[in-house]
């Protein structure tokens, strides 16, 4: 499960990896992050099995990967419903608890 923010002395935010800063600068949607957490519903939540990063899906296909501590790794631009429900089947990935999507949007508050 992830970390839980609330037990770090700052204020917990989601902060930017160098290479979302380079994607940023190449035009990926970086900057929807806050909105599409903002509107994800419990079924837009994820986390991945082998290393427990959240995985937010957005709008048009889009998905985030943030570390568990906010740490944003990465924007997909594009992963289709079937490709993400096979994800899903085959374990790679699992819907959030409740106590994994409360944290998640404490870490959008911005």
């Amino acid at each position: 499960m992830p970390d839980d923010p609330s037990q770090n002395q700052e204020t917990p935010r989601i902060t930017q990896s160098d290479h979302v800063q380079l994607r940023s600068i190449e035009g990926r949607p970086i900057g929807l992050i806050y909105q599409d957490i903002q509107r994800a519903s419990p079924n837009d939540i994820f986390i991945q099995s082998d290393d427990g990063r959240y995985v937010i899906r957005g709008g048009n296909g889009r998905e985030h990967i943030l570390e568990s501590n906010g740490e944003h790794l990465t924007t997909v631009q594009f992963r289709s419903n079937l490709a993400h429900r096979k994800r899903v089947e085959a374990g790679k990935i699992r819907k959030a608890t409740e106590e994994e999507v409360l944290i998640l949007k404490k870490l959008a508050e911005h």
